[in-house]
């Protein structure tokens, strides 16, 4: 029979729980709380930018697909969903929005990259990883062509 490790068990009962990962010390809220505000700067977007319509459409419907998926991903864990206040009003240069969104981006997918060997939703965080590669080539398309 195998030995018990404590600390072994303490981390895999950490990334069931979704606690924060050690590495980054961001947790699933956090998480959440990113991708709302990413779900407001491309609703921004929607607006200022209506001949973008389709593929800011296509970001803001898989930004409140991911806000689900981490949700799911919480509730599986026991956790209680949590509360987020509501972000300032955007302001300003649609093309700034823009950069601010693309490195917003950049940050999230590589938060979902990190828990891509996740033994229980790994593969579900390696899927929004991928997804946040393509919206970031689509902000670019997009920023390079307004």
């Amino acid at each position: 029979m195998e030995k018990y490790d404590p600390q072994a068990a303490a981390r895999v009962w950490q990334r069931v729980r979704g606690e924060k990962n050690e590495e980054s010390g961001i947790g699933l809220q956090t998480l959440v709380a990113w991708e709302k505000e990413a779900e407001a700067m491309l609703l921004w977007l929607s607006k200022r930018l209506p001949e973008k319509g389709y593929p800011v459409q296509q970001m803001i419907a898989d930004t409140r697909r991911h806000i689900a998926c981490l949700q799911g991903i919480r509730q599986l864990s026991g956790e209680k969903p949590g509360t987020y206040s509501r972000e300032k009003p955007l302001s300003g240069e649609p093309g700034m929005v823009l950069r601010k969104c693309y490195g917003h981006c950049l940050k999230v997918g590589a938060q979902y990259a990190a828990r891509a060997e996740d033994e229980t939703c790994g593969c579900v965080y390696a899927d929004m990883a991928r997804t946040k590669r393509r919206h970031c080539a689509m902000l670019l398309e997009i920023l390079g062509g307004a």
